[in-house]
């Protein structure tokens, strides 16, 4: 019985001892956030009246927000708050407008009692609209049963062009485009746009031709009651269209990219360059206005003017909207040169065509509008910095390469950095990321923290980079790993001169 209590004891005292050791590692934290150097390169005074601003928290209750600003003498402020109920940091997920897809990534294999039972194989499998149901059933009948057998489709047995999927996103001021036709019914209701549709008026609008000696490979298992228990399909290199784009009032502008280029787009009506999928309005039975989406005159309303003898070297990387909203912003690949065009929306002109890249060794990276600043970089490390005039044309301020330096270097959050700019020097903010202890495979897991990485360029290179580690990375209320300090997730970063 004595010692029974002299263990109570002793484990009471432990769980006291630990919890005011917890308080207290948390009275401290509220408001004493400290950044320390990792790692660095360079002379920090490259840094000097630049604030970068930090907001972390724990469990979603416990919310800190610091800035932190260099200087001869560093100055770090704290602003701690507990929320009872869980705070949420909902990301600004921006879904592109419009997507474009070619059903040719076919690569596709699926087991089941009946795959081609109408209503047993529903759900089991789902033929791409290039191969179809009916094709498949006529290779299933060619299949004996008990056997397994593999044929080699055609496709130009079959189509002329490919059938280009469509999905559209767009809603202007938050009204959706869902309308495209109207159904009367008991309820008098809308319906969703006509998917067989939509597909058709892009197709016969691209007419992207299949090439000769385009084939699929098919193959079919039955059991021996002669059931299809599998489907396998496969192709040696699928082929791709994606497209980029904005949306306006007057509707969807958007550019697309597909394998090999803009030889397949011959065929467009007004030539390869930026297209426009109008708004437009439907009525429904009492006259109710509904918008919508003119997919059956889809056109070509900014030209690029790719040559018929060499299609290939003329490509589109990227489309946005100014940030008035008054111009298109392209970027675009052109015989080894990056090029950035702004394009008037009321008269769709051009306004400015201006290199960025020479020498396109790297693949288009990245292209950040903010606060009037355009940050450009590609694979290969390039980027280039541009002001915005009031014209909402641009002009270069400074170029460079990121420089791989420091261990850190692989745990920068190299696609998403924070850009300041005084006028010499531009400041890159990043999350910054470590590698915990090697477990028994061999591998260690890239965690997030609640420092930062920081990187100061002017025209004669990189001049100051670290690793900034947070008193915060150290705080935890129970010994699991993901009861940690970390930072919100978008917004978490921002930096200022």
């Amino acid at each position: 019985m004595r010692k029974s209590m002299i263990l109570f004891a002793l484990l009471l005292a432990a769980g006291i001892g630990g919890m005011c050791c917890a308080h207290s590692t948390l009275t401290a934290a509220q408001d004493n956030v400290s950044f320390t150097v990792a790692e660095e390169y360079g002379d920090v005074t490259a840094a000097d009246s630049l604030t970068v601003s930090v907001r972390a928290h724990l469990d979603y209750h416990l919310l800190w927000e610091t800035e932190h600003t260099f200087g001869q003498t560093p100055r770090t402020h704290t602003d701690f708050s507990f929320h009872s109920s869980q705070l949420r940091w909902i990301p600004e997920f921006v879904s592109p407008p419009l997507s474009l897809f070619l059903p040719t990534d076919i690569n596709h294999s699926s087991s089941g009692i009946n795959l081609l039972d109408e209503n047993e194989g529903i759900g089991l499998y789902y033929p791409s609209p290039i191969i179809s149901t009916a094709m498949l059933r006529e290779i299933a009948a060619r299949t004996q049963n008990g056997r397994q057998h593999t044929e080699t489709i055609n496709l130009r047995d079959y189509y002329d062009y490919y059938p280009i999927s469509a999905q559209v996103r767009a809603g202007l001021q938050s009204e959706e485009y869902y309308y495209y036709a109207i159904q009367e019914d008991e309820q008098n209701l809308y319906v969703m746009p006509d998917e067989a549709e939509v597909s058709k008026a892009f197709t016969d609008f691209f007419r992207i031709p299949v090439p000769e000696g385009r084939t699929v490979e098919v193959t079919i298992r039955k059991d021996s009651a002669g059931n299809v228990v599998q489907i396998a399909t496969s192709q040696e290199d699928a082929i791709y269209i994606d497209a980029t784009g904005v949306e306006t009032e007057d509707g969807v502008y958007f550019v697309v990219s597909a394998s090999g280029g803009p030889a397949g787009f011959r065929g467009i009506p007004g030539g390869f360059g930026v297209y426009l999928l109008p708004r437009a309005t439907i009525l429904d039975g009492q006259g109710t206005e509904y918008p919508t989406l003119d997919y059956w005159n889809l056109k070509t309303v900014f030209p690029l003017g790719v040559s018929t003898t060499v299609p290939e070297t003329k490509t589109a990387a990227q489309l946005t909207l100014s940030e008035d909203g008054r111009c298109l912003n392209l970027i675009t690949f052109e015989d080894g040169v990056y090029f950035l065009t702004v394009i008037e929306l009321g008269s769709m002109t051009e306004k400015q065509k201006i290199p960025l890249f020479e020498g396109g060794e790297g693949l288009f990276f990245m292209a950040n509008y903010v606060d009037g600043l355009l940050f450009a970089a590609l694979g290969d490390n390039r980027f280039v910095l541009a002001e915005r005039r009031a014209d909402n044309t641009y002009r270069q301020v400074l170029t460079g390469a990121r420089d791989f330096l420091l261990s850190f270097e692989d745990y920068i959050d190299w696609a998403h950095p924070q850009i300041a700019w005084n006028g010499e020097r531009l400041a890159l903010v990043s999350w910054y990321r470590r590698r915990s202890p090697v477990n028994a495979y061999g591998h260690g897991l890239i965690t997030d923290t609640c420092g930062f990485t920081l990187e100061i360029y002017d025209e004669s290179g990189l001049t100051y980079k670290g690793a900034f580690e947070s008193s915060l990375d150290v705080l935890s209320l129970v010994n699991i790993r993901y009861d940690v300090c970390r930072l919100i997730g978008e917004g978490a970063l921002s930096v200022w001169w």
